[in-house]
């Protein structure tokens, strides 16, 4: 039997009817093991990586040959490199970020797909910067990676934990457009800093710029982006409401930017210029599609010599320099959709409550994995605790002296914060977002009462919460972690003296219960 049809009569009915559907099932933790035979295979793959950045025009990026078994089902003649920028070059261990192609060698898919990313997790304690921020993408109709988390095996050592993420290519435009996936795929490249400013006619100075055509290559028709560009540049403000939505599909866009914004990922247009792919559609418009968001979910991060967050809703600085900024933001109509997305994500998807059941259901999915880990990045203390506590995180810069220092509040008080600071930018902008709802404190009603041993707090509500008790001299007595909840509290007082206790329940989404136990 041919090879490749047993492999996909291996698979799941599901997985062959939407390509993807079993490596991204993301309820279960997958296993990924490669076998590669070079002894020092990691130092190969770090060699071939410097020389592509050094010299990107003459050698190409390199795939080492390997056998890929996922979840058991081997994938023979496949490829790993290493791949990323800055997650890659501040860490200095074994734990690189990589990429693994079954198509390296033969015109191969495995579960329909060609390339998966494999991600490191860095400048991310709670392992989910990327995993909630791409959720929040789809769930807001913005087409953009699905993710899983992968136990990678290298040689049967165990490599660590990884974040599998999706490669944009055809088949994933085949997932989000159906049949009009034909159309020119842009990608920025490495360290780009792409802008949009207009570069004249020639395709050549847009190549050199940091755009990289990613789909039609042998065709190499890039007219359709540079008259985006021209568009963007020339066309008067009075004009620009007619004309850029025949060209650019802007709905999609303003969600992006807002995402951005409200997970401040500060590696995207409106700073650095990258990050981002352009698919230009047969439907002649130009879609935005956000890529590797794990510098996310961050909040106040300082260097010593630079200020890379624009702290601002509307990223005014870079108007002189981002024409699709600038145009937007000129335009009444624009700056007010912008600001109706915003608005509406803040009192929906962008909050609390949508996010933690997930990230409760992953944290759990991975914990023993990352305790496992050898080459984690972050300690397991940092990751049980990173999504209610503030987290401190120094990366060393290659083998240089120079270290980054990056401090950030827990997830959930992160996601609450955001939440009022894009209120009250707006209103700044005389637009009127109503403010979140609040929660005022609410009286807890513990059963049995008085208890002797345990106890119950009547709960009708789902969420992350941390339990403490008070004495009557205002000490803290006890506090229970942060754990997950979906019904009634359960308390244990048996350890406790007896004596009057003051009982608050804190949750993640800023929830506040108060009450009290006697301890018989």
């Amino acid at each position: 039997m041919n090879r490749l049809l047993f492999l996909c009569l291996l698979l799941p009915a599901m997985a062959r009817t939407q390509p993807g559907n079993l490596v991204f099932n993301d309820t279960i933790l997958h296993r990924i093991e490669v076998t590669i035979d070079l002894p020092n295979w990691l130092d190969t793959l770090s060699l071939d990586y410097k020389l592509n950045a050094a010299y990107p025009d003459s050698i190409a990026e390199q795939y080492r040959l390997c056998t890929i078994t996922f979840d058991g089902i081997t994938v023979p003649n496949s490829g790993i490199r290493q791949r990323g920028n800055f997650s890659n070059a501040v860490i200095g261990g074994k734990k690189k970020p990589f990429k693994i192609a079954f198509d390296a060698v033969e015109e191969q898919r495995f579960d329909g797909l060609k390339k998966i990313n494999l991600n490191n997790f860095t400048s991310d304690p709670t392992l989910l910067h990327e995993s909630l921020g791409y959720l929040l993408y789809r769930e807001s109709g913005v087409p953009a990676p699905r993710t899983s988390y992968a136990e990678l095996f290298v040689n049967d050592e165990y490599w660590g934990l990884y974040l599998l993420t999706e490669n944009v290519d055809k088949t994933f435009l085949k997932r989000h457009f159906g049949n009009n996936n034909d159309g020119n795929l842009y990608k920025t490249d490495r360290q780009s800093g792409v802008t949009l400013q207009w570069l004249g006619e020639d395709q050549e100075a847009y190549k050199a710029g940091g755009l990289k055509l990613t789909t039609n290559e042998e065709a190499d028709d890039w007219s359709g982006l540079i008259d985006f560009v021209r568009t963007l540049n020339f066309t008067s403000d009075d004009s620009i409401e007619m004309v850029l939505p025949q060209i650019f599909h802007l709905p999609g866009y303003l969600q992006v930017l807002a995402i951005e914004k409200l997970i401040q990922n500060w590696d995207s247009y409106w700073n650095n210029g990258n990050n981002f792919y352009l698919y230009e559609h047969p439907d002649g418009k130009i879609y935005w599609i956000p890529w590797d968001i794990n510098e996310s979910f961050q909040g106040l991060r300082t260097t010593r010599y630079s200020n890379i967050l624009d702290g601002y809703l509307v990223p005014a600085k870079a108007f002189d320099k981002r024409p699709l900024l600038k145009k937007i933001f000129h335009s009444e109509e624009y700056q007010q959709a912008y600001f109706d997305t915003v608005c509406q994500l803040v009192h929906d998807r962008y909050s609390v409550a949508f996010f933690q059941e997930k990230a409760i259901q992953w944290c759990a999915l991975i914990a023993e994995s990352y305790r496992n880990d050898p080459n984690k990045i972050n300690s397991f203390e940092d990751f049980s605790n990173a999504l209610t506590d503030w987290h401190t995180d120094e990366l060393g810069l290659g083998k240089s002296s120079y270290a980054f220092r990056f401090r950030y509040r827990g997830l959930f008080d992160f996601i609450r914060r955001q939440q009022a600071w894009a209120i009250d930018q707006m209103s700044g902008w005389d637009y009127n977002c109503d403010p979140l709802p609040e929660w005022g404190v609410q009286t807890l009603n513990v059963f049995p009462n008085p208890s002797e041993g345990s106890a119950n707090i009547r709960n009708s509500r789902a969420m992350y919460a941390q339990v403490r008790f008070v004495d009557m001299q205002g000490r803290l007595a006890h506090v229970v972690p942060y754990s997950w909840y979906t019904g009634d509290i359960p308390l244990q007082v048996s350890s406790l003296p007896q004596g009057f206790y003051l009982i608050q329940v804190i949750a993640a989404d800023g929830w506040v219960g108060i009450g009290k136990v006697v301890r018989n």
